[in-house]
């Protein structure tokens, strides 16, 4: 399984992966600190099966960020991964198309 995981948090990003990989000797984890990283890591892959964002990172432009990212990779699953925890926030996130928040 091939997971993208952005954020802008280098300590996040970094045991998140960790915790990922560590799920399945078949994961692997590419790390991005932005949305315009991720969008072009993604794009230059033949296949993502999982792509977890963060919602208050450089470049994702609040919803938009994701919009862009569900319209390229329609198929692939988003999940919104942040530690802002507004209620209004995960709703409308599964309404522009989240697969989870």
């Amino acid at each position: 399984m091939k997971i993208l995981f952005a954020d802008d948090h280098n300590l996040v990003r970094e045991n998140v992966s960790i915790l990922l990989e560590g799920l399945a000797d078949q994961v692997d984890v590419l790390e991005a600190r932005n949305f315009d990283e991720a969008l072009e890591l993604a794009s230059a892959e033949a296949h993502v099966d999982l792509i977890i964002l963060d919602l208050y990172m450089p470049g994702m432009n609040h919803f938009k960020g994701l919009e862009t990212m569900k319209g390229v990779f329609p198929e692939t699953p988003v999940v919104i991964l942040t530690g802002h925890v507004e209620p209004r926030d995960a709703f409308a996130a599964l309404e522009h198309g989240a697969a989870g928040y």
